[in-house]
């Protein structure tokens, strides 16, 4: 007789602890290094731990985000597996070694474990967005989706979440070598140079502006042009920021003004304190899904 299946993420994916319950998400969690201490990660502004975060990306401590080992990934599995079937979410295998980490740990647990199945799925997605397709998974999987069915939808469906980032704060891109992984090819790495997540997942340059105002009309440009190759509009977006709340609602308005088939108010969310530790202070971005299949 074949178990119940479970989705669960990792930290980064920006949920709330009150979100991730109400989704029924077990989320793992991940950390950062401010010097010797490490700090659990959240997107919770109210958090001590966020505050240090976001204190240390102005004072120069450089807080660090810290992958996470073969053991976590072992004891999240571990105690699921007697229950349920697992289909883990992992953050951009592009841009973190979570993937990788979590598929082996993944395979050696089955080795050991007849009858056990635990799929683990590059969500392509990083912070707001990636939390995005992980509700929308938990929603699926809530109207009867299937195991087999859900693993299909996750994978036809995770290149149809986009993201686009812009920041005028490069200090910490540039400090944690993003530009060496991912150069910036024939766009010089200028304030406001705005990014996406391209279909491999890996964080790419595509334009750059010269202020906020430009960087916000560009995105919106980005957005309709993705659009307008695939579907006519966006289904669903979600604005969020690293300690930039009002480039975030200058961004919202913008979208809501140029989307207004947009159902209520597009929601502004804080950047994890791990996201954040790579994109810096100041950064703003907008997650938006299209065309996605019930």
């Amino acid at each position: 007789m074949s178990k119940e299946y479970i989705i669960t993420c990792e930290s980064t994916a920006d949920l709330t602890a009150a979100s991730a319950k109400e989704a029924g998400i077990p989320v793992l969690q991940q950390y950062f290094r401010i010097g010797e201490e490490h700090l659990e990660d959240t997107a919770e502004e109210q958090a001590a731990r966020y505050q240090c975060c976001m204190a240390a990306l102005y004072h120069g401590a450089s807080p660090v985000a810290v992958k996470n080992g073969f053991t976590q990934y072992l004891v999240l599995f571990a105690e699921l597996i007697e229950q349920y079937d697992v289909i883990h979410v992992a953050p951009s295998g592009a841009l973190s070694s979570s993937y990788s980490t979590a598929t082996e740990v993944a395979n050696l647990l089955m080795q050991v474990n007849s009858g056990t199945s635990i799929q683990v799925v590059d969500s392509l997605c990083t912070s707001a967005g990636y939390g995005m397709l992980v509700q929308d998974a938990a929603e699926q999987k809530r109207r009867g989706l299937s195991r087999k069915s859900m693993m299909n939808w996750l994978l036809d469906n995770r290149s149809r979440y986009h993201h686009v980032l812009f920041t005028d704060n490069l200090r910490t891109l540039r400090r944690e070598d993003f530009m060496e992984k991912y150069p910036v090819k024939s766009h010089v790495l200028d304030p406001f140079t705005l990014f996406c997540l391209n279909e491999a997942g890996e964080l790419t340059s595509f334009s750059r502006a010269h202020n906020e105002k430009k960087a916000v009309e560009q995105s919106i440009f980005y957005i309709s042009r993705s659009y307008r190759m695939k579907h006519p509009r966006p289904d669903k977006c979600v604005v969020y920021h690293c300690d930039n709340k009002g480039g975030a609602e200058r961004l919202q308005n913008a979208v809501e003004l140029c989307f207004p088939h947009l159902s209520g108010t597009i929601p502004i969310l804080p950047m994890g304190a791990v996201v954040s530790c790579c994109c810096g202070a100041g950064a703003v971005a907008v997650s938006f899904a299209d065309g996605i299949e019930e």
